[in-house]
């Protein structure tokens, strides 16, 4: 059945994907508010006692995003702290949103994301994803890739994984995997799903999926406090089971 879909999807988005963006985008390119999307990106951040990592996380996102909307999952340490102090510093490069949501679930906080995204292009940025800023593999590179690609497109983003910290790792887990559609054409019919422990995005049929093979960023998986990594470990189970 999976497999029956993916290839359905695939089958909708060659013929209709450049059918539906020539006929149909100016319908579909408006916000959740009915506005006209601006060009650019917008970058989503949901953040639980991230104070860790959260200042890397937002400053590596300048000079790539236009907006950032910062979405404080009811924190008790310093990340909206850290939150302000970036609108603070990089409020005149970029239009930033601080949002309070203490107990929202994670599905709530990734609509109200959707829900705030005034550009066209929208990116879902977790507090532990770090986007590498210079050389090679430059995260503004990807940035011009989809300002210049017009069309219903989700870029599946490939990643770097970081366990344990810089100095100690394990092998027990992928250090590179293909990641997820994460850098997303936006349209008011685009919304997440959860599928037991986590979510995704989920899109209409004429989207393309593209793989990005190139690792534009790290993923710092359990580069947290052991508090911060035993609560998660609860959350997740907590979801799967509820």
């Amino acid at each position: 059945m999976k497999y029956f879909k993916i290839t359905v999807r695939k089958l909708f988005s060659l013929l209709f994907n450049r059918i539906t963006y020539h006929f149909f985008w100016k319908k579909i390119n408006v916000s959740r508010a009915g506005k006209t999307l601006l060009p650019g990106i917008t970058a989503v951040v949901s953040a639980k006692n991230e104070e860790y990592l959260i200042p890397m996380c937002l400053r590596s996102l300048v000079g790539f995003a236009d907006q950032v909307v910062c979405i404080d999952n009811g924190s008790d340490d310093r990340t909206h702290e850290e939150m302000l102090r970036f609108k603070e510093e990089f409020g005149d490069k970029m239009e930033i949103d601080i949002l309070s949501m203490p107990r929202a679930l994670l599905g709530e906080c990734r609509e109200a994301g959707l829900k705030a995204t005034r550009f066209q292009w929208h990116l879902r940025w977790d507090a532990d994803m770090i986007a590498k800023t210079s050389g090679a593999d430059d995260f503004k590179i990807m940035r011009k890739m989809a300002i210049d690609n017009p069309y219903p497109i989700a870029y599946q983003l490939a990643r770097t994984n970081i366990y344990g910290d810089l100095r100690h790792t394990t092998k027990m887990y992928e250090i590179h995997d293909p990641g997820e559609p994460i850098l997303v054409r936006f349209c008011s019919r685009i919304r997440y799903v959860e599928y037991g422990k986590f979510d995704t995005i989920k899109l209409p049929l004429f989207y393309k999926t593209v793989l990005i093979e190139k690792k534009f960023y790290f993923h710092c998986n359990c580069v947290k406090p052991d508090s911060r990594l035993f609560y998660r470990n609860i959350y997740f189970d907590w979801r799967e089971l509820c």
